[in-house]
């Protein structure tokens, strides 16, 4: 297993923006290593977010795992939990009433239709009712106090378009006559304003899908959404602040992903966000506050334990003056260990930016790098805060930004502080 190419601690993300002229918000997403899951490395696991907590169930490393654990933001550690009943890879981990459900999968050669509840107050897992079908790689979100699993594929049946849904009121399981137009496993849902999107996954017939479709529990009914920017499979989904936020997957069109797009439903449009620094599908992906969670997974050099938090931060697109470099909402902290976002915008001539630190006597502390805006006038960099051999130490910063097109310098403070979430 190598290590992530993001060190643990003491890592400053610098993110520039250069933004035209709109009274609207735009975000970026700041992504930094946290602490690595027990395992030594696991792909094909689910992931769900309750009681600000992030948890993860099952996947495999060699064998199939039962494997059950959650990681706290807040105290930025791992702690093992009872495990599953059932070893499950491709399995569906949905959060419904205070509980945890993990729903199909597969266990050695063995595709599965059982489902299993973890209760959050006593720490056992219960046995539920199951599937009516196995289902291997299913779809599955909680919407209106109901559980749909959609799709999957079993050893009868390959790529499935049928559905069906748990009330935990009855305890059981209905198939309904409302079959997903487009038949898949791999695939990820979530639930966003009352609808169940399916994002991705394979079929049989078109192999890796860019498709997206959301059904409608109250008419339903399926209607088709703008698809993904590229065909993907195995990807991580979660929503945070009405987006749908997508990363990762395993693609015909550049293998592995660090790619992170998000979903807005009013526009229906998909957006290029800030990749991730690990290429992974198969992983587990949750949401908490600004932050989201990918873990574990696998590419094509080793299937991992490490994990990543992307904090999303929101940009005062006010315009800026005309021809100078401009720092906005200069400082968030977020991370294992200290990170400090610093946040800038540039002219609208664009160009490149660079970032020199200073002490609060004035002398130079590092070279931050130089930053190239793209077309839309965005650019994100990091870089690791030591200096020789020390890291950065708590304290007060400025940071000289000088673009290259105008030459004109402004600073912005920069407070460094140990061990803020």
């Amino acid at each position: 297993m190598r290590a992530l190419l993001i060190p643990l601690r003491f890592r400053v993300a610098t993110a520039v923006a250069l933004l035209a002229s709109s009274a609207a918000a735009t975000d970026l997403i700041a992504w930094s290593s946290r602490s690595s899951m027990p395992q030594a490395g696991l792909s094909l696991l689910a992931g769900e977010t309750l009681n600000d907590n992030f948890w993860v169930a099952g996947g495999s490393f060699t064998v199939d795992r039962a494997d059950f654990e959650s990681y706290d933001p807040t105290t930025r550690r791992w702690t093992v939990r009872a495990p599953m009943a059932s070893a499950r890879r491709g399995c569906a981990l949905v959060a419904l009433n205070g509980s945890l459900y993990a729903i199909g999968g597969r266990s050695g050669t063995t595709y599965l239709a059982s489902v299993e509840r973890y209760d959050l107050a006593t720490g056992v897992w219960i046995s539920c009712s199951a599937m009516t079908t196995a289902r291997y790689g299913v779809a599955a979100a909680a919407v209106g106090g109901t559980i749909y699993a959609v799709g999957g594929a079993n050893d009868s049946a390959g790529s499935l378009d049928t559905m069906e849904a748990y009330d935990p009121a009855t305890m059981s399981w209905t198939v309904l006559p409302y079959p997903i137009p487009t038949p898949r496993y791999s695939a990820k849902a979530v639930a966003l304003n009352g609808l169940v999107y399916v994002i991705g996954g394979w079929n049989d017939t078109s192999e890796y899908l860019s498709q997206v479709e959301a059904y409608d529990p109250v008419a339903h009914v399926w209607s088709a959404k703008a698809a993904l920017s590229k065909r993907k499979q195995w990807v991580g989904a979660a929503t945070l602040g009405g987006l749908i936020y997508v990363t990762g997957g395993g693609s015909n069109f550049g293998g592995y992903q660090t790619q992170v797009e998000s979903y807005d439903p009013g526009a229906d449009r998909w957006t290029i966000r800030d990749p991730m620094a690990t290429a992974r599908a198969g992983h587990a992906m949750g949401a908490i506050g600004r932050v989201l969670f990918v873990a574990g997974g696998h590419n094509d050099d080793y299937t991992m334990n490490f994990v990543e938090g992307g904090t999303v931060v929101t940009l005062d697109a006010r315009p800026p003056k005309t021809g100078s470099l401009q720092v906005r909402n200069n400082v968030i902290y977020t991370g294992s260990g200290t990170i400090a976002y610093v946040v800038a915008r540039g002219a609208p001539s664009g160009g490149t930016v660079r970032l020199t630190l200073y002490d609060v006597a004035g002398r130079p502390v590092a070279d931050l790098g130089a930053v190239t805006l793209d077309a839309s006038g965005f650019g994100y960099a990091q870089f690791d805060a030591w200096v020789g051999f020390r890291p950065l130490l708590a304290g007060m910063y400025w940071v000289v930004a000088t673009g290259a097109v105008q030459d004109k310098k402004q600073v912005m403070v920069v407070t460094y502080a140990a061990d803020i979430q």
